[in-house]
C-alpha cells in the first residue's frame, strides 16, 4: 500500500476501534499516527518528510540502521517497540514532550494523506511543536496513547500484506473510506435517530 492508503486504513481502524478508549478522539488521532510510522524508513515516505529537513535527515540516518525500508520497523516487534517505547517516555515529561511532538506531526501528515492534501512542513513543524510545549506545560497524559499507536502499526503491517493497485487494495480503501464516514457522521444519525424515537 502506499502511504496514503496506509494512513485511510489506519483512520478506519482508529474510528471503528475508539470505542475501546475513555478518550475515543485521542485514541482514533494515535492509531492513525502509528498506522504510517513504519516508513520512517522509506526516503520518499510522508512520515519522512513531514517536517522537511528536520525529520527527512534524520530518517535517512534510520534507514540504513534498521535495515532499510521493509526491515525493523516493519516487523511485528516494532508495533511492541512503539508501545514500550510511549510507556518509556511518559515517565518523563520532556520525553513525553517529544513524543507528544512527533505523533501530531506524523498524525497531521497522515490525516492530511487520507484527504489527498499536504501540510506544509513548517506548519506541521510549528503545530508539532505548539502541542509538544502544551504537553510539557500542561503536563498531559501520555500513557493513553501507547497501546492504540502500537495498533496503528499493526495495521500498516496488514496493509502490507494487500498487493498494490489491485482489486483488494480498492476494496479494503474503499471500505476504511466508508468507516471513518460513518465514524464521522456518526453523532448526526445519533442527534438523528434519538430524535425520531421521541417523535
Amino acid at each position: 500500500m502506499m502511504g496514503w492508503a496506509h494512513a485511510t486504513t489506519g483512520a478506519a481502524a482508529g474510528a471503528v476501534t475508539s470505542g475501546l478508549s475513555a478518550n475515543p478522539p485521542v485514541w482514533a488521532v494515535s492509531v492513525l499516527a502509528g498506522s504510517i510510522l513504519s516508513d520512517i524508513d522509506h526516503p520518499s515516505a510522508t512520515v519522512t518528510n513531514m517536517w522537511g529537513p528536520l525529520s527527512r535527515v534524520p530518517a535517512r540516518l534510520l534507514g540504513p540502521l534498521v535495515g532499510g525500508h521493509r526491515g525493523a520497523t516493519h516487523h511485528v516487534l516494532a508495533a511492541a517497540a512503539v508501545t514500550a517505547g510511549v510507556v518509556v517516555a511518559a515517565q518523563h515529561p520532556v520525553a513525553s514532550a517529544v513524543v507528544f511532538t512527533i505523533l501530531t506531526g506524523v498524525a497531521l501528515a497522515a490525516g492530511a494523506a487520507v484527504a489527498g492534501r499536504d501540510v506544509p512542513p513548517l506548519v506541521n513543524a510549528a503545530v508539532s511543536a505548539a502541542v509538544g510545549w502544551g504537553a510539557f506545560t500542561l503536563g498531559w497524559p501520555l500513557l493513553p496513547v501507547a497501546v492504540p499507536a502500537g495498533l496503528g502499526v499493526l495495521v500498516h503491517l496488514a496493509g502490507d500484506r494487500v498487493p498494490v493497485g489491485g482489486t483488494r487494495e480498492r476494496l479494503v480503501v474503499a471500505a476504511a473510506y466508508v468507516a471513518v464516514g460513518v465514524w464521522l457522521a456518526w453523532p448526526v444519525w445519533g442527534s438523528v435517530s434519538g430524535t425520531l424515537a421521541t417523535v
